[in-house]
């Protein structure tokens, strides 16, 4: 048993050794990243983003008191410290930027379709209530240079090449020994790292639509 051990034992190291040999050569150029930037440009597409703040209230009444103190002078941020039910109320009322996608479809659409500046003449309605929304900025559409995102696509290059690497040296090194090495396991290969950007969106998506509420 002792001996078995020991043989496995070996073979983990000769596995490991040839393993790391091959990949301490996997390397991506900057002229890889380069070209797969150029190839897949419209992943780093970033959407037009506006800024706004809002005052969200429960119904006509809130909201009618509301717009009275933002004509008798009030600003706009204490108006929402006073009044909103949104957890922005503490920013006056700021949400910071965001994608359309990252609202619901009536306040997004508001949003969008002002100018820098204004403020939403009626308050709109969505599930969470009426709205009374002020646009602070707005930047435009634009894809991320390759500056901005040549580590990221390197390194998920990188995990790419040393996943295939992985794969096929273990396999090689089962067939010479003809048996199964132990610890193999899947989650050992480097993972796919290009694809982090996507997920990052996704989860802000989610976190902006719940301070909108």
């Amino acid at each position: 048993e002792f001996a078995a051990m020991m043989d496995d034992l070996k073979k983990d190291v000769v596995r490991r050794l040839a393993i790391d040999a091959v990949m301490k050569d996997v390397k991506v150029g900057r002229e890889e990243a380069a070209e797969y930037y150029e190839k897949n440009r419209d992943r780093f597409a970033v959407p037009e983003t506006v800024r706004a703040s809002h005052i969200l209230v429960d119904g006509e009444e809130e909201m009618a008191r509301v717009k009275a103190d933002l004509e008798g002078g009030m600003s706009f941020e204490d108006a929402a410290k006073k009044y909103s039910t949104c957890d922005s109320a503490k920013q006056g009322g700021d949400l910071g930027f965001f994608s359309k996608r990252e609202m619901v479809k009536e306040f997004a659409d508001a949003a969008f379709a002002m100018k820098t500046g204004e403020v939403t003449e009626e308050p709109v309605k969505t599930e969470y209530g009426l709205h009374l929304i002020k646009l602070t900025d707005r930047k435009e559409a634009s894809v991320k240079t390759l500056e901005e995102v040549e580590a990221e696509i390197t390194e998920g290059l990188e995990n790419e090449k040393k996943a295939s690497v992985y794969r096929s040296e273990l396999a090689r090194l089962k067939e010479k020994y003809g048996v199964e090495f132990t610890g193999d396991k899947k989650d050992e290969a480097p993972k796919d790292d290009v694809n982090k950007e996507e997920e990052k969106t996704e989860d802000k998506a989610e976190e902006k639509a719940e301070e909108a509420k």
